[in-house]
């Protein structure tokens, strides 16, 4: 499978701790949080901040996917859903695992 990232320059170039640029080779289609069902999203940050972990939104720069982190003492869960679809199963599945913590 190809990778979703492709890498500019050559590997012998990139010296330790430097950026190194990648191009998106996934189609690029906006997804919003003001297209997600809200009671989802406050189920999810409910249940979360209820246990004591932190949950954050946001959106990758190029805008083809939501970002959500939770941080759970010393876990840390990123994931990027890519359509509404995919958003809402995730914040589902988010207030389904801590509420029966």
């Amino acid at each position: 499978m190809a990778s979703q990232h492709e890498q500019k320059g050559k590997p012998s170039e990139n010296k330790p701790y430097q950026v190194v640029r990648r191009t998106n080779l996934r189609p690029v289609m906006e997804v919003h949080w003001g297209d997600i069902d809200p009671t989802l999203i406050r189920l999810a940050i409910d249940a979360c901040t209820r246990k004591g972990a932190a949950i954050m939104a946001g959106r990758t720069s190029d805008g083809g996917a939501l970002s959500v982190c939770i941080l759970d003492g010393d876990t840390k869960i990123k994931e990027y859903p890519h359509s509404v679809a995919d958003a809402e199963a995730l914040l589902r599945a988010i207030a389904e695992e801590y509420v029966e913590l």
